[in-house]
């Protein structure tokens, strides 16, 4: 395991071949066991792979840093970035999931929201794959 992070600042820009880009990037890091995030400030993303135990979705120190901690309403969504996500089990959430396989062409988990009245700090389990976590405002 790798015990290099990385914090990309300001990866999402208006061509989606460079968003793209990036996000690939980010996932043949966290490949390679590297803890990646990427952020314009307002977004947050985390980009993990491989076998996790039950962690923070996002490190707190680093969504601190975070506008997205100041708004009411703000969407969580997992995306797969390959057709391998086994064993995710996402908690701290208003829908949570307990060992799902996520589907590279399936929404099952996108746009999830915090639950009401609680700071938001969900956690997750993964047994295999690549998922993209992404915070990011609901409006």
């Amino acid at each position: 395991m790798s015990s290099y992070s990385f914090l990309v600042l300001f990866p999402f820009g208006q061509r989606v071949d460079h968003t793209w880009t990036n996000v690939l990037l980010a996932a043949s890091l966290a490949r390679l066991g590297a803890l990646v995030y990427l952020s314009d400030g307002l977004t947050m993303v985390r980009v993990v792979a491989g076998k996790l135990q039950l962690q923070p979705v996002f490190e707190p120190e680093v969504l601190e840093c975070s506008a997205i901690t100041s708004l009411n309403d703000v969407a969580f969504s997992a995306i797969p970035l390959d057709d391998n996500v086994e064993g995710f089990s996402l908690k701290g959430l208003k829908w949570e999931l307990d060992q799902t396989r996520l589907a590279y062409n399936m929404t099952t988990a996108v746009s999830n929201r915090s639950l009401a009245g609680e700071k938001l700090a969900p956690t997750l389990t993964l047994e295999a794959g690549t998922v993209m976590l992404v915070l990011t405002p609901a409006n």
